[in-house]
């Protein structure tokens, strides 16, 4: 094992695309001031609003707590407005708000060019399997939650 790349491991070059991804996000020049967990909250309720902070939580595969500070910070940036249900106080239903949606189109247009940088560095036949490759990780992942 002396000598070898850490990449040449399934696992270890996971973990390098992985870490690849969080920087672009942690970059100061490259986005909009959102964290991965950030972007992605803002994706859900994108696709579907408005929605209870729990499903939110739960969509985003994180504990209460956590997913709470998530949505605290983007409604201090104005990207989330939180409204109680008149009927049910203990139900808090999450909007996007326009700033919110338009900070999550701009990250999607820098994740697609950042995307479609790599992609034109690799072969086309090799980009097809590798994107049957996650989705089916993705699937198998899911389907054993």
């Amino acid at each position: 094992m002396a000598g070898e790349d850490v990449r040449d491991h399934p696992v270890d070059q996971l973990f390098y695309v992985v870490r690849a991804f969080e920087r672009l996000f942690r970059d100061p020049d490259a986005g909009i001031g959102l964290s991965l967990a950030q972007f992605h909250a803002l994706a859900i309720l994108a696709d579907e609003e408005p929605l209870p902070a729990m499903n939110v939580a739960h969509r985003l595969q994180l504990a209460g707590p956590t997913a709470s500070r998530i949505i605290e910070a983007l409604e201090r940036k104005g990207f989330v407005v939180k409204d109680r249900d008149p009927q049910d106080r203990r139900l808090i239903w999450l909007h996007l708000t326009d700033a919110g949606r338009s900070a999550r189109e701009r990250q999607q247009g820098i994740l697609e060019a950042w995307f479609r940088d790599l992609a034109d560095a690799i072969d086309p036949a090799v980009q097809e399997a590798g994107i049957r490759w996650l989705a089916r990780l993705a699937d198998t992942l899911q389907s054993r939650e």
